[in-house]
């Protein structure tokens, strides 16, 4: 049997991730099989929104856990101009045999559910807004270099970045902040510093270091720090008020996320080349 496109195993999906996700979010409307927007040729099982600018897509498969659609469709959604998170739904026992494959679907940003053969549903792991995603591959490349101390710290923050993208970027400048003050701290310590200027906080500091003749070969990775700490330092934690504005968010918290890593590797090559060690304070 067939229901609007959907075998009766695949309606029954259906209809658990429908009941799963009005009992998370509080029964909000949801459309079956029907497109978002005419620009976006998907056509998802099970769609709504959150928090007024979240599309939530749900796809259901009786065989595996990550839908050939999933695939096709992902460069499409990151380039519409609103954020959408994807969930795939399967039987248990599908993810179980096919282990390989959900791993891959949660490094690609998909979330995943399952239904047992007690009809019990479980949700494996959450899915994130895919402008949001920055591989792991992609990840691993930029920390590549870094010092042990400091690569377990972003690496800390890429899991806050994952779960909440500003509260990443966010821990990226704290990291951005302690790698300064101790560069800072050693000036003082060598006499790098006229009349041993106190800690007067991470702006003021990096003007100071900048203005410093000592550091004049390195005032590229000083300047780049100084425009990074100032523009993310205080990143907003408000809701934007539509989903193109929340898209935009996303992006901009992707971009700086990347960027965040950059500008501590070139500061750290850089004090590293005036006689300065690169830690933690």
């Amino acid at each position: 049997m067939t229901i609007s496109g959907l075998t009766s195993g695949a309606e029954y999906l259906r209809d658990a991730a429908q009941e799963f996700f009005n009992g998370m979010y509080g029964n909000p409307k949801m459309f079956l099989d029907e497109p978002l927007h005419k620009d976006l040729s998907w056509t998802p099982a099970l769609r709504f929104t959150i928090h007024k600018q979240i599309n939530i897509f749900v796809e259901v498969s009786e065989t595996s856990p990550y839908p050939e659609v999933l695939s096709l469709k992902s460069n499409a959604v990151r380039n519409f101009q609103e954020p959408i998170s994807i969930y795939s739904i399967c039987p248990e026992d599908v993810k179980i045999a096919k282990k390989d494959v959900v791993k891959e679907l949660e490094l690609n940003g998909f979330g995943l559910i399952t239904v047992d053969s007690n009809k019990q549903v479980e949700l494996v792991f959450r899915a994130i807004p895919l402008i949001q995603i920055i591989p792991r591959s992609e990840f691993n490349s930029e920390i590549r270099g870094l010092s042990k101390i400091i690569r377990q710290r972003v690496s800390e923050a890429f899991v806050d970045y994952n779960d909440n993208p500003v509260n990443g970027v966010k821990s990226l400048t704290e990291i951005l902040e302690g790698v300064v003050t101790s560069a800072w701290k050693q000036c003082l310590k060598k006499g790098y510093l006229e009349n041993r200027r106190r800690n007067f906080g991470v702006a003021t500091n990096l003007d100071t270091l900048y203005n410093n003749d000592r550091f004049q070969n390195i005032r590229g990775p000083i300047g780049g720090v100084r425009g990074y700490y100032g523009q993310y330092r205080h990143l907003s934690h408000h809701w934007p008020k539509n989903k193109k504005q929340a898209y935009k968010k996303y992006a901009d918290c992707r971009h700086a996320f990347i960027d965040g890593i950059k500008q501590i590797q070139q500061f750290s090559t850089a004090i590293r080349s005036v006689g300065l060690s690169v830690r933690l304070h």
